[in-house]
């Protein structure tokens, strides 16, 4: 009879650890060890726009600041270079080197799109350039940045930014271009090779890339 009651009891005992391994076990997730970065970006935003209309323009002849479009620079650990190209009819016709540098996690700048005097008694007759002010002594611009000639037809619209653009890094963005079939600029877009094959009369294009301060310090020290 004990031995029975054993028995029975061994049993019920095993039944319990058999239902017991059956039981849902917790999934656990294996996360690869991962390094997530926060993507450094450039914000390109409008500001202070003039209208392309004769008195407006007569009236700012002798000043640089037309127009002008807000940077802001947020980033960790790296910095953001910045470089233009110009295309024409889909074509890249000249290539900046680095025009700004920003070594900040935040930084605030203008882009400057400015009109330039070149004869007062003919309202036709003036160009556009672009410059870039650093507000910043955590910054460097190239002082030496080359005028941006930009064609008369073109011109006469004036800088013109409907919106805002945000420009990751190896991103490149046609910030403004210049369609004379129906006289008019675009928006700033993402640069695409499709719509380079639009084939603008003019497209001015910003790029960014980020630099690792490590890769920096040695040019830097090459150069010296």
């Amino acid at each position: 009879m004990k031995k029975q009651m054993m028995l029975i009891l061994l049993s019920c005992f095993i039944l319990l650890i058999l239902v017991g391994c059956n039981e849902d076990e917790p999934v656990v997730e294996i996360i690869e060890d991962r390094k997530i970065e926060r993507a450094s970006t450039l914000t390109i935003s409008s500001s202070e726009f003039i209208k392309g209309d004769a008195e407006v323009l007569e009236a700012h002849f002798d000043e640089w600041q037309t127009g002008k479009v807000n940077l802001q620079y947020t980033g960790e650990e790296k910095m953001m270079a910045v470089s233009y190209d110009i295309y024409e009819k889909g074509k890249l016709t000249k290539s900046s080197g680095t025009i700004g540098t920003f070594f900040m996690d935040k930084y605030e700048g203008k882009l400057l799109i400015s009109l330039i005097d070149e004869d007062k008694s003919d309202l036709q007759n003036y160009n556009l350039g672009l410059q870039i002010s650093s507000e910043s002594s955590s910054s460097y611009t190239n002082r030496d940045i080359p005028e941006i000639q930009f064609p008369a037809e073109a011109a006469r619209t004036i800088w013109n930014l409907n919106k805002g653009i945000t420009l990751h890094d190896k991103e490149e963005a046609i910030v403004w271009a210049y369609l004379a079939n129906v006289n008019s600029i675009i928006n700033p877009v993402i640069l695409t090779d499709e719509n380079l094959k639009k084939d603008y009369d003019f497209a001015f294009v910003i790029k960014v890339n980020l630099i690792d301060e490590e890769d920096y310090d040695m040019e830097g020290k090459q150069d010296g």
